[in-house]
């Protein structure tokens, strides 16, 4: 195989760009013009292996055949230099449909023909694909030049190849805003390669392809609105589970950035090793000899795994910049700001396929770059004397909450009072809220809700936006989150005063435990009435007596609180501030409302029951009162009939008054013990309990 008479180099960002800079003596003799006579040799008698038909290639085609015509005047395709090479570089248009390069790119790819095989070997279905796209790109480019469009301003009509190409780009931006929908967003801290020690917060999409594409690269790069810091996504990860093994991971960052991933390809390099280690610790991934550069580079090993190899009779890959002893390690270009999963060892065979799944790998970027990873900060505790003590400096996810030592329970809303070392460089510390991205919020919220330290945390672990509060105060901010709060002091000239913000977190907490207690008081009267409000044997409302009582207890208890706290005036502003947002964003004003008239609404419930039950035996007593008093009335006609019949039998027996009037008292009583023993069953049937 013939070596290139053309390829990229070092210096320039396009193989155009050096082909039209380089000067012609120092071109290979088959690119050199041909004279006089180019034009009636014509192009029929070239012969060129073009490796893709990128807007590169194409385009570098199109100035040597220009040069062998013997066409000098190269000033009319200058200006497509400048924007070919940017494209090539990685930076990706402000608008993708007035821009050749991404017109034509998405022409090309959708053109391209889509099979998979294990050879790697193309059909000839394949190549007429492969000649078909590579014919529509470079006549959409001579279409182009004919009707002299700028190719950083293509109309939105075009002809003949651009609509084609228009099409594919139109269907690429939908798959863009498809991703949007269900990827995760971050803002993630990633170091830069040209500044040791410095890091820039970037803006980075983690998603899942169902379609292998550039969509993220050519949309997400140059995307003002759905980013959250609008500057476009700077880093992109993209999982495609049903691309080649090569291509089901691609981490890429843009190249304008200067973003250095090398640390994230140590980490997936070292997962990788470990997911290919066997239960007696021999590591079962193809190996080779060492390859690379030697000093102060990343390795994708450790002296400790070259023990360990089981199969090292390999040809380990070239890495630029790092060094590598795998036949098939991942991918990471010169530039650091592309990794690649791996597939394909240096002679092109597909080789075995990552055995790291989904989670690993954006675990690996989150836990990589996650924000404030290694910011040192310092954890403040209150004494119950009030003095406050300070505790060595500690990453933020190994710091623990600041519960009040007098406190007799651990429960309610955590608190971390932290604030940076004393010897802290102001430049790598975060001033204020503004300086802290969303993620970074969302990281503080997290640890906020732990009463414990957190150890290791997920990206898929952080609270959602927009379920916190961030306070900026004079000399420090805070986060508030549903069950805790963070306050971190960042030593600006004017530093908050710790026991008054120690007081206001033991307000609040007071309050908001207060709140508490209210609630489960109202939840247990409410089982208790329900239990009361059964049918029962008993006719008396005691228990519902009782329980009025308590409530008129709890109501007033409730008042008092409510009147003591709300009134109260902390002497420093921040305390005050801080206490009010705490608890607003705990809703505690509303929460003791709620108890207040979820005590009414039972005091009322109770009375209701009770007259229920009044009338009830109210109206049992009319029913039953009028048979006794009809007995009561019968008893002196009877005992005058008495007399009577006595004295028709010859019997003279007067019955006195006073006897009328035993036998009345007697009949009485038989009535109304007969009343008694009815009403007795009447009422047990009434309310007796079930059995």
């Amino acid at each position: 195989m013939h070596a290139p008479l053309l390829e990229g180099d070092g210096d320039h960002s396009s193989i155009s760009e050096s082909f039209l800079r380089t000067p012609e003596t120092a071109l290979p003799a088959e690119l050199q013009s041909a004279g006089g006579d180019a034009l009636s040799r014509g192009p029929q008698h070239l012969a060129f292996f073009v490796q893709d038909a990128s807007p590169d290639s194409v385009f570098t085609v199109l100035l040597l055949l220009a040069r062998q015509a013997g066409v000098q005047d190269a000033d009319a395709l200058r200006r497509w230099l400048d924007e070919i090479s940017a494209w090539n570089s990685g930076a990706m248009p402000e608008e993708p449909e007035h821009s050749w390069p991404a017109l034509a790119s998405c022409l090309a790819h959708a053109l391209f023909p889509n099979s998979r095989r294990p050879d790697d070997r193309p059909t000839a279905a394949d190549l007429a694909g492969f000649d078909r796209s590579w014919r529509s790109v470079f006549q959409f480019l001579l279409d182009t030049l004919v009707d002299e469009h700028d190719p950083a301003r293509m109309p939105r009509y075009l002809r003949g190849h651009g609509r084609a190409a228009a099409a594919a780009l139109a269907r690429l931006r939908q798959i863009y805003l498809d991703c949007l929908q269900h990827a995760s967003v971050l803002q993630l801290s990633v170091p830069l390669r040209a500044a040791a020690g410095r890091r820039v917060v970037v803006d980075t999409l983690l998603c899942v392809e169902h379609e292998a594409s550039d969509a993220l690269k050519l949309f997400g790069r140059g995307d003002r609105e759905n980013p959250p810091g609008h500057r476009g996504f700077g880093l992109a990860v993209s999982y495609r589970p049903n691309a080649e093994d090569w291509n089901r991971f691609t981490i890429h960052g843009d190249p304008a950035l200067g973003l250095d991933l090398s640390g994230l390809w140590v980490k997936l390099e070292s997962l990788e090793t470990e997911a290919w280690r066997g239960e007696g610790g021999q590591i079962d991934r193809p190996a080779g000899t060492i390859m690379g550069p030697n000093g102060s580079v990343p390795a994708s090993f450790s002296q400790a795994d070259l023990a360990q190899l089981a199969r090292a009779g390999g040809r380990a890959r070239p890495l630029a910049g790092v060094r590598n002893c795998w036949v098939n390690p991942w991918y990471i270009g010169a530039e650091a700001s592309l990794i690649g999963s791996p597939g394909k060892d240096i002679d092109g065979v597909e080789a075995g396929a990552t055995r790291l799944s989904w989670k690993e790998v954006a675990d690996a970027v989150w836990t990589t770059f996650m924000p404030m990873a290694e910011l040192q900060l310092v954890t403040l505790f209150s004494r119950p004397s009030g003095e406050v003590e300070e505790a060595p400096a500690q990453r933020l996810l190994d710091t623990a909450a600041c519960h009040r030592a007098d406190a007799t329970s651990q429960e309610g809303p955590s608190f971390r009072y932290l604030r940076w070392p004393r010897d802290a460089q102001r430049a790598d510390q975060a001033a204020d809220t503004a300086d802290l991205s969303e993620t970074a919020l969302r990281l503080l919220a997290t640890v906020a809700q732990s009463p414990s330290a957190v150890g290791k945390l997920s990206h898929a672990g952080l609270v959602p936006p927009d379920t916190y509060r961030t306070v900026q105060l004079n000399g420090g901010f805070a986060v508030i989150a549903d069950k805790g709060c963070i306050l971190i002091d960042d030593w600006r000239d004017v530093g908050l005063n710790a026991r008054e913000m120690f007081e206001a977190m033991r307000l609040a907490a007071d309050l908001c435990a207060h709140a508490d207690e209210h609630s489960q008081i109202y939840l247990g009267n409410c089982k208790e009435l329900d239990e009361n409000s059964r049918p029962r044997s008993a006719l008396l409302d005691r228990p519902l007596n009782r329980l009025l009582i308590r409530l008129a207890e709890h109501r007033s208890k409730l008042a008092t609180t409510t009147v003591e706290t709300f009134g109260l005036q902390l002497a420093d502003s921040n305390a005050e501030k801080l206490y009010a947002e705490l608890v607003s964003h705990w809703h505690v004003r509303e929460r003791l409302a709620l108890a207040d008239q979820g005590y009414a609404r039972l005091e009322q419930t109770i009375r209701a029951l009770m007259d229920s039950r009044a009338a009830l035996g109210i109206k049992i007593i009319s029913f039953w009162g009028l048979p006794i008093a009809a007995a009561g009335g019968l008893t002196k006609p009877v005992v005058s009939a008495l007399n009577a019949t006595l004295l028709q039998a010859g019997i003279h027996l007067d019955v006195s008054e006073t006897v009328a009037s035993n036998l009345r008292d007697v009949a009485d009583g038989c009535v109304f013990l007969l009343f008694v023993l009815f009403f007795y069953r009447l009422i047990r049937r009434l309310f007796r309990g079930p059995e």
